[in-house]
C-alpha cells in the first residue's frame, strides 16, 4: 500500500482506462464508419450516445475514484452532438 493506494484501486483503475480507452476507440471507428444498409445517421447518433453515456455511467459505478475518467468517457456523446449538428447546419 503505497500514500493509501492498494492493489485493488490499481487494478480497478487500470481496468477502467482499458475499458475507457477501448470503447472511446469503437465509438470513434463507429461514427467514421459508413452506413450499413437500413441505417440512419439518427440511429447512429442515438446508438453512440447511449454507448458514451453508459460506459461513462460503469465506470463511474465500478471506480469511483476515477470519476474523471467517467466524465471524459461520457463527453464523447457531447463532441458526437457538435458533429452532428455542424453536419446538419452545413450540408454535405
Amino acid at each position: 500500500m503505497v500514500m493509501g493506494i492498494t492493489r485493488l484501486d490499481l487494478l480497478k483503475g487500470f481496468i477502467s482506462g482499458v475499458f475507457a480507452l477501448a470503447l472511446g476507440f469503437f465509438g470513434l471507428s463507429f461514427l467514421f464508419s459508413d452506413l450499413g444498409p437500413g441505417e440512419t445517421w439518427t440511429s447512429r447518433f442515438i446508438v453512440l450516445a447511449v454507448l458514451y453515456v453508459g460506459s461513462g455511467l460503469v465506470i463511474g459505478y465500478v471506480n469511483p475514484k476515477l470519476w474523471m475518467i467517467a466524465g471524459l468517457t461520457a463527453w464523447g456523446a457531447l463532441l458526437l452532438g457538435i458533429v452532428g449538428l455542424i453536419n446538419v447546419v452545413i450540408p454535405a
